[in-house]
């Protein structure tokens, strides 16, 4: 007798790493949410890949919203871009420019117009 298991084999072998970053994400924003709210917010229906999908966030469920959090931070943490340009007029004031000399009337981008 041979110790193969017999049935279908476990997993489908679909990549679905994506959508489950993303309902981490739903679920970290909104804590009341529930996985199948969270999957058919994506704009998912269909029965057996919600039943796939909150079988898979059942196993990795824990990981899956660390990582969220990891993110979630990170992008908190990031400056702005109105920060820079706060920086920028910081950096001119010592040179005696103010932004806009600094700068040009075009932003700092050349427009190709020869004098």
């Amino acid at each position: 007798m041979s110790n193969s298991k017999r049935g279908r084999p476990k997993g489908s072998g679909i990549d679905d790493s994506d959508v489950l970053n993303r309902i981490a994400e739903l679920i970290l924003a909104n804590s009341s949410l529930k996985p199948t709210t969270a999957i058919k917010k994506l704009g998912i229906y269909d029965d057996s890949i919600i039943r796939r999908l909150r079988e898979k966030w059942k196993l990795s469920k824990g990981e899956l919203l660390s990582v969220a959090t990891a993110k979630a931070a990170m992008h908190r943490s990031r400056p702005k871009p109105s920060q820079y340009v706060r920086g920028l007029g910081e950096v001119t004031k010592p040179i005696g420019l103010s932004l806009s000399e600094a700068v040009g009337p075009f932003g700092g981008y050349s427009v190709g117009l020869q004098a």
